[in-house]
């Protein structure tokens, strides 16, 4: 299905233009993916960053603290 097809179907939307539409909805598309690359890129840097050194022990170590507590009152939330 191409933008022409689009432009030729009804759209229930009043007083918003197919052309809009389709461009709107690319749009929102494109920048989804823009995020998700970046996102991907923040976590393999904080990554890259933190690796095996003391630093990312102690992330670890602090992470795990965190849900230590309810782990110990109310068990895992998954099956290990």
């Amino acid at each position: 299905m191409s933008a022409a097809d689009l432009t030729e179907r009804p759209v229930p939307l009043q007083g918003v233009p197919p052309d809009t539409l389709v461009a709107n909805s690319v749009s929102g598309a494109l920048w989804t993916a823009v995020s998700r690359l970046t996102g991907f890129a923040q976590t393999l840097t904080v990554g890259a960053v933190l690796g095996a050194t003391y630093l990312g022990n102690t992330y670890q170590r602090d992470e795990y603290a965190g849900h230590l507590p309810n782990e110990t009152l109310a068990g895992p939330d998954k099956p290990r």
